[in-house]
């Protein structure tokens, strides 16, 4: 286990709670990807005491995500850029 403060939840509360979250924070138009909506919900449905904890870590999850995306995003657009400014290959 990645996080020892999950070390209380069974498998299948984790799955099932995560199908249902995941369909919840779907269905909330104002919250785009669910954010939010996704974590406070699977909190509640594994958390019986300590929700906000239990959201901040599910929330981290997705903050680990979003900066791997965006360092990808930023590798991506600054190597795109360095194959634009040289000569184009000629091929005849």
């Amino acid at each position: 286990r990645a996080f020892p403060a999950a070390d209380g939840f069974d498998l299948p509360s984790i799955v099932g709670g995560f199908l249902f979250s995941w369909g919840v924070g779907f269905l909330a138009f104002v919250a785009p990807q669910g954010i939010g909506v996704f974590e406070v919900t699977l909190a509640s449905v594994l958390a019986d005491d300590a929700i906000a904890t239990t959201a901040l870590l599910i929330g981290g999850y997705r903050v680990v995500i979003l900066i791997r995306d965006a360092v990808a995003t930023a590798a991506a657009e600054v190597i795109a850029s360095r194959r634009a400014g040289r000569a184009p290959a000629r091929t005849d």
